[in-house]
């Protein structure tokens, strides 16, 4: 630790690569689930490359980087918690609406699963705009920055998402959909 401390490269890439099987153990067993376990880890290696100043050599090494390990693990469990809260309020509101304006025939329960499992269904980039914009509220021209895709490509994947959630919903019985808008010519011709 004393070399990582002075600025040697080739010290910090020698004990990432020795303590990375660790690291991973110990994130495993904290309950971090397989999908996140390399983020995880990318998360105390940079909060132990961060935090190099303050490594008392005097102390024990390995327990202070469990240490970290076991709280970028409890991090990663809180912003998952937190998504989880966004996700349900976004699907409850949902709800809400849906009954609101459906004719009686929607029910929470069952319209909430089908909702989650239709989100699941959609392709990746159209599930991502899904989760940033209509779940997490983010704004299109961030959610663009965030994916490295223009703003016109976020709308139409939007656009899409909504379209087909809304077709596998309409499909299950779940909500029916209201008449779209026609043009006003097709209503002064009397159709």
């Amino acid at each position: 630790m004393a070399d990582i401390k002075a600025g040697e490269t080739q010290a910090y890439a020698e004990l990432v690569r020795r303590v990375t099987p660790l690291l991973r153990q110990v994130a495993r067993n904290r309950g971090v689930a397989a999908a996140d376990l390399d983020d995880v880890v990318q998360d105390t290696l940079l909060a132990l490359y961060c935090s190099r100043e303050n490594y008392d050599p005097a102390r024990p090494f390995l327990p202070w980087l469990i240490g970290i390990t076991r709280h970028c693990a409890k991090d990663r469990w809180r912003r998952d918690m937190r998504e989880d809260r966004r996700r349900l309020a976004w699907r409850t509101h949902s709800l809400a609406w849906q009954s609101a304006g459906a004719d009686g025939g929607v029910t929470g329960g069952l319209l909430a699963d089908s909702l989650g499992v239709f989100i699941a269904l959609l392709p990746p980039a159209q599930r991502q705009v899904i989760e940033l914009v209509a779940i997490g509220g983010m704004d299109l021209r961030a959610a663009a920055e965030a994916t490295g895709r223009t703003v016109g490509a976020i709308k139409v994947n939007l656009h899409r998402a909504r379209e087909a959630l809304h077709q596998r919903l309409e499909a299950c019985g779940d909500v029916t959909r209201p008449p779209r808008n026609r043009p006003a010519s097709h209503l002064e011709a009397g159709e």
